[in-house]
């Protein structure tokens, strides 16, 4: 009886600190279908939020999985915008390997704006599309 109280407290505790990591700054993106086409970045997260960003300047943090099985690990293209969809002005540019934390990095993002990822598959392996989830924070 005390392994299975003691098992019950560590899920808990496990779900608590989990719910505390997907705080109010952190937009999913889930089953999200991107082109694999050069140029053609497109916001992922699904919905819009009216956060700014209040810390660390210059990055947004990006995490994201691929669905599906493509017979290899591709990275994909992150960018980042302070429009939700259809932005004209992406900044930064990273490639990112999925199942990893990685930053978009520019002098641009700065604070006091809502900033979105935006992302386009690899253009180097012959797909179409590819489909992704994950999340951007933007204050991490």
């Amino acid at each position: 009886m005390k392994k299975m109280l003691s098992a019950l407290v560590v899920v808990v505790l496990m779900m608590t600190m989990l719910a505390s990591v997907a705080n109010a700054a952190s937009m999913p993106f889930s089953s999200q279908t991107i082109k694999c086409v050069k140029n053609a970045e497109v916001g992922v997260n699904q919905y819009t939020t009216t956060e700014t960003k209040q810390a660390k300047e210059t990055r947004l943090y990006v995490r994201h999985y691929l669905y599906g099985d493509f017979g290899g690990v591709y990275t994909n293209h992150f960018q980042a915008a302070n429009q939700h969809r259809n932005a004209t002005t992406r900044y930064g540019g990273d490639w990112m390997a999925p199942d990893t934390a990685n930053y978009v990095r520019s002098n641009s993002i700065t604070l006091g704006k809502t900033w979105y990822a935006y992302a386009r598959g690899n253009t180097d392996y012959g797909l179409a599309t590819i489909v992704i989830t994950g999340y951007s924070d933007q204050q991490a």
